[in-house]
């Protein structure tokens, strides 16, 4: 199983690439559990590249679009993993999280700290985007981190929203498209949309 916070963050004192911040308890979803013929084309093709963890190197992002239960979260957790297997700093957040954990960052007023530590992480994980709305203060949060990693360290986002959509999650024209021109610039973008494995 995905080992949760603590467990893993003592692990990590013997080997760095463990930490693996996970929180969900899961069990462990690597490439070779990947059902290849039910992922979609973009899906199936991107996966050799996405073994390499050459994107990493590159310091590009990857951004998985599609309708919920065509594999986006499994791929972007097996990425982690052989990240981590690789000794690469992986944090895995839902977006919903994520923005929550900001907001209490800035009601403590520790938001810096907290973006300066994601400033180390090599590969940020940000599962589903799209599924809760933010409103205007928490979308600009959002923005701030990802601003901070702007070409410096990848992202991986997995949203079940196509990008003209994503002002209904921010609520502002401007701001969506400024979060817009930071995660796909040289981005590796997978149309993921294809017929829902839990409908198989």
């Amino acid at each position: 199983m995905i080992k949760n916070a603590a467990t893993t963050k003592a692990a990590s004192n013997t080997s760095p690439g463990l930490l693996l911040l996970f929180y969900i308890t899961i069990g462990t979803l690597p490439f070779e559990d990947l059902l290849m013929d039910d992922l979609p084309q973009d899906g199936r093709e991107a996966i050799p590249e996405l073994k390499t963890l050459a994107f990493l190197k590159e310091r590009r992002n990857v951004i998985l679009i599609g309708n919920s239960g065509t594999g986006k979260t499994h791929m972007a957790i097996a990425v982690g993993i052989r990240a981590c297997e690789e000794n690469y700093r992986v944090i895995f957040r839902s977006a919903a999280a994520l923005v929550n954990e900001m907001i209490e960052a800035r009601k403590d007023n520790r938001l810096s700290i907290y973006i300066k530590q994601f400033k180390k992480i090599d590969l940020l994980i940000i599962d589903e985007l799209g599924y809760v709305t933010f409103d205007l203060a928490a979308a600009e949060l959002l923005f701030q981190l990802l601003a901070a990693r702007y070409e410096t360290m990848s992202t991986i986002i997995t949203s079940n929203l196509g990008f003209s959509d994503w002002v209904k999650v921010f609520h502002d024209r401007t701001l969506t498209a400024a979060i817009l021109d930071r995660i796909t610039h040289h981005a590796l973008i997978l149309n993921m949309n294809g017929e829902s494995f839990r409908r198989k």
